[in-house]
Order: C-alpha cells, then structure tokens, then sequence
C-alpha cells in the first residue's frame, strides 16, 4: 500500500525524532484505507524490523482503540528498532 516515497518519509520521520506511534498515527490518518498489515509493512521496510517486532501494532490503533496505549507500543518498538540496529 505505501510506496518507496512514503516509506522514506517514515524513515525521516523517525530519524527526525518521531516516536513511531506518532508515525503511525500521522499515516493511518493519512490513509484512512491503511490497515494493520499495511502499517506493520511500512515499519518493516522503513526501519528494517522483522515481523515479530512489529507484531505489537495489532494491539495499537490510531484512535485509542487498541489494546496498547501509545507509549506501550512505543517503547516495543524503540527496544526492536534499538535491538535490530545493533544487530544491523
């Protein structure tokens, strides 16, 4: 669903200091057709995850709905991204 534009710009964005539930938040809004799988790919490719990491945003949505809280998910993917470019 997101392109290779969008994808960079994710990447940006979190090298501009966005905590990925802003990220996120910021492309569900602008794409009111992203789906969960969308926003778990999107994270993978713009920040190098595997599927395990970024499993934890199907506990998340956008609205407050999900069963994670922003900082929740944030701190899940903080520790995956931290982990993935050590290893990386």
């Amino acid at each position: 669903m997101f392109d290779q534009q969008e994808i960079q710009f994710a990447k940006r964005m979190y090298q501009e200091g966005n905590l990925p539930s802003e990220i996120l938040r910021f492309f569900a809004l602008q794409n009111q057709k992203a789906t969960v799988p969308d926003l778990m790919r999107l994270f993978q490719e713009a920040l190098l995850l595997t599927y395990e990491d970024v499993q934890c945003i199907g506990g998340w949505w956008h609205d407050g709905t999900g069963e994670l809280t922003d900082d929740q998910l944030d701190a899940f993917l903080l520790s995956a991204i931290a982990k993935s470019h050590r290893l990386g």
